[in-house]
C-alpha cells in the first residue's frame, strides 16, 4: 500500500488541489456570513463555523486526493476517456452524497438525524459539489497534461541535440580529409621544386593536424584558438604561393574568447585562393576581419581577386562553402547568416553569428 501510495501521490498537485479548496471555503465562509447578515438573522459563533469548515475542507481533501491518485492510474493505464468520464461523474455524484451524509452531523440542528436530512442536504448543495469536483478534477488533468507536455518536449529536444550533434560530427569529419587531401597535393607538387620547402611543410602540416586533432575534444572553440589554428595553415599556405600570395589578419580582442565552430574560417581562405586567381589576378591579397557589433560577432575575408560570375550568390558551390553553410545551420538554426558577393576591388564573404562566449 506504501509503495503504491508512494508512485501515485503528488505533492506538488495536492498543495494546488489543497489551496484552491482553501480558498472556495473562504468564499463559502464569507457568503454564509452574508446570507445571515442580510436575513438579518444571529450570527453563528466563531468556533462554530471553523469547525464545520475546517471538517467539510479535510473531507473533500481527503477524498480528492484518492482522486487524484486514481486519475494518474487511469491515465498510466490509458483508459478510454468515455470510462474515465462515468467514473469521474459517479465520484462526483458519490462526493456529494458523502457530504450530505456529513452535514447533518456537523451542521447544528434541533432536528434528529435522519435519512430526510441526508437527502435534503445532498440535493440542495449537489451542483455545487459537482462544480467543485469538475473544477479540482480539471485541476488534476490540467497538471498531468502540462507535465506530460515538458516530458515530451524534453524528450524532443534531447533527440534534436543528439541528431544535430551526429551530424556536425559527420560534417566535421568531411572536412579534415577534404583539407588534408589538399594540403598533400601541394607538398607534393612541392618537391621536386624545393625539397626543403616541401620538408618544412610537412612539419608545418605535423604541427597543424596535432591541433586539428585536440580540437575535436571541443564543440566550438574561442577565436583566439581559432586563430592559433588558423596561423598554421596560413604558414603552409604561404610556403606554396610565395610571393604570389598576402593575408593581412585584424582581429578584434573583443573577439578573442567568442567561441564558434571549430575549422570555421579556413574554408573560406580556401575558397578566396581558389576562386580569385587568375591570368588577370596572379599576385593575391586575402584580408581576414573579425570583429563584433551589438550583439553579432562579423567575420569577414576579403579578396582583390577575381570576381564571382553571379553578384549576391545565394548558392555555395563546393565543398567548402556548403560544409560551412551546414556546420552554421547545425550550430545557429536561422540564426546565423552566410554571404558571398562581389565588391569594389574583389570578393567579400561574410559571416554573421551571435556572439557568444
Amino acid at each position: 500500500m506504501k509503495r503504491l501510495f508512494n508512485k501515485y501521490f503528488e505533492p506538488g498537485l495536492f498543495k494546488k488541489i489543497a489551496l484552491f479548496y482553501l480558498g472556495i471555503s473562504i468564499l463559502m465562509v464569507l457568503r454564509h456570513l452574508y446570507m445571515f447578515k442580510s436575513a438579518g438573522r444571529e450570527m453563528p459563533p466563531f468556533g462554530e463555523m471553523f469547525t464545520v469548515y475546517t471538517i467539510d475542507w479535510i473531507f473533500v481533501i481527503s477524498f480528492m486526493l484518492i482522486v487524484m491518485m486514481l486519475t494518474k492510474w487511469l491515465l498510466e493505464k490509458e483508459v478510454k476517456w468515455r470510462y474515465i468520464f462515468s467514473i469521474h461523474l459517479l465520484l462526483a455524484l458519490t462526493l456529494s452524497f458523502l457530504a450530505g451524509v456529513i452535514a447533518p452531523l456537523v451542521i447544528p440542528t434541533n432536528e434528529p438525524y435522519a435519512l430526510e436530512s441526508v437527502m435534503y442536504y445532498f440535493v440542495l448543495n449537489i451542483h455545487l459539489n459537482i462544480l467543485i469536483y469538475t473544477s479540482i478534477a480539471l485541476i488534476t488533468y490540467n497538471y498531468f497534461h502540462l507535465r506530460k507536455i515538458k516530458e515530451e518536449t524534453a524528450r524532443a529536444e534531447a533527440l534534436e541535440n543528439t541528431l544535430l550533434q551526429s551530424k556536425i560530427k559527420v560534417l566535421e569529419s568531411q572536412l579534415e580529409p577534404h583539407f588534408l587531401f589538399n594540403t598533400l597535393n601541394s607538398i607534393s607538387s612541392l618537391i621536386t621544386q624545393n625539397q626543403v620547402g616541401a620538408q618544412n611543410m610537412v612539419a608545418d602540416l605535423s604541427s597543424f593536424l596535432r591541433k586539428v586533432l585536440e580540437m575535436r575534444n571541443f564543440e566550438m572553440i574561442t577565436v583566439e584558438k581559432e586563430m592559433t589554428i588558423l596561423e598554421d595553415y596560413m604558414a603552409l599556405i604561404l610556403k606554396r604561393f610565395r610571393d604570389d600570395l598576402k593575408i593581412e589578419t585584424q582581429i578584434d580582442p573583443d573577439t578573442h574568447q567568442v567561441k564558434i565552430p571549430g575549422m570555421l574560417v579556413q574554408p573560406l581562405i580556401e575558397n578566396s585562393i581558389k576562386h580569385g586567381y587568375s591570368l588577370k589576378h596572379s599576385l593575391l591579397k586575402i584580408k581576414l576581419s573579425i570583429f563584433n557589433k551589438v550583439d553579432k560577432t562579423h567575420i569577414v575575408v576579403e579578396n582583390d581577386g577575381k570576381k564571382m560570375p553571379n553578384t549576391g550568390l545565394k548558392g555555395f558551390s563546393g565543398f567548402g562553402l556548403s560544409n560551412v553553410h551546414n556546420r552554421l545551420q547545425a550550430y545557429y538554426k536561422e540564426d546565423f547568416s552566410l554571404e558571398i558577393k562581389n565588391v569594389d576591388g574583389g570578393v567579400k564573404t561574410e559571416i554573421v553569428i551571435p556572439s557568444k562566449t
